[in-house]
């Protein structure tokens, strides 16, 4: 587990785990969002991770605001959609996404994450960042 913390989030770490290709070149990257999924969180990624790593393809799961302890406000405003779906940009910014690929990555999530996709989609914070949702 390695934390992440994006510039444009003053104070919130989060807890990420991330995978690289292992075939000698990238053809992608993937961040891989959980849903309510408690304990398990960015933890549930861990074997698709490795496919995609033997896939070519670089990936990122990380605890989203909420289930990482150091990314976790009290306040009820801070969990809004619009916030969450702004999140995906920061961590995806901060991991260094946006320096490759013409900052364009493939997003997959899971129950509570794919929410959280459909709404930056919906509303338009980067929806022309992602190659692909699943």
């Amino acid at each position: 587990c390695s934390p992440l913390s994006p510039s444009d989030l003053p104070g919130m770490v989060f807890d990420c785990a991330s995978v690289s290709s292992t075939t000698g070149s990238v053809l992608g990257n993937v961040y891989l969002m959980h849903g309510d999924d408690g304990m398990y969180a960015k933890g549930m990624w861990a074997e698709t991770m490795l496919q995609l790593a033997s896939s070519g393809y670089s990936s990122l799961a990380c605890d989203q605001r909420g289930y990482s302890p150091n990314a976790s406000p009290d306040d009820y405003a801070a969990y809004n959609y619009d916030v969450l779906a702004s999140d995906i940009l920061s961590i995806t910014n901060a991991a260094g996404f946006n320096a490759s690929f013409g900052g364009k990555f493939h997003i997959v999530a899971h129950d509570q994450g794919a929410r959280i996709v459909w709404h930056a989609i919906a509303k338009g914070p980067g929806r022309d960042k992602f190659l692909s949702f699943s």
